[in-house]
């Protein structure tokens, strides 16, 4: 299960991942996921992964961590702008998001329990 949303400190979004004192803040986009689940999939700490949904995918690095829970994985927002360094180009989360899978009352987009698939780049 994805889970998208999760802010950074040294950025805004999009904002900011051009600047590199802000970026060696966190220098890599990254999905965080559970042990038990990084286990099952051969997945390191710090390998580099691919996240798919039915849109497409998009590139991130691991961070294998108990703040994900089994079976969900959470991935930075930002990225997927030619002027941000090189990490961050391929990490744009929206490319993956259903835009038209929304909530009825509010209209919001649903990025909080998509189905994905993650594999090792």
């Amino acid at each position: 299960m994805l889970n998208t949303g999760s802010r950074l400190i040294n950025t805004f979004r999009s904002q900011h991942l051009n600047i590199p004192s802000l970026v060696r803040l966190q220098e890599k986009p990254l999905v965080l996921i559970n042990p038990v689940d990084a286990k099952k999939c051969g997945i390191k700490d710090g390998d580099k992964l691919f996240v798919h949904t039915r849109r497409g995918r998009v590139s991130l690095w691991a961070e294998v961590s108990d703040k994900a829970m089994p079976g969900e994985v959470e991935v930075n927002v930002g990225g997927g702008s030619p002027i941000h360094v090189e990490t961050w180009r391929d990490a744009n989360v929206n490319a993956i998001t259903d835009f038209y899978n929304r909530d009825p009352v509010s209209g919001f987009p649903v990025f909080k329990a998509l189905l994905c698939r993650v594999e090792k780049a």
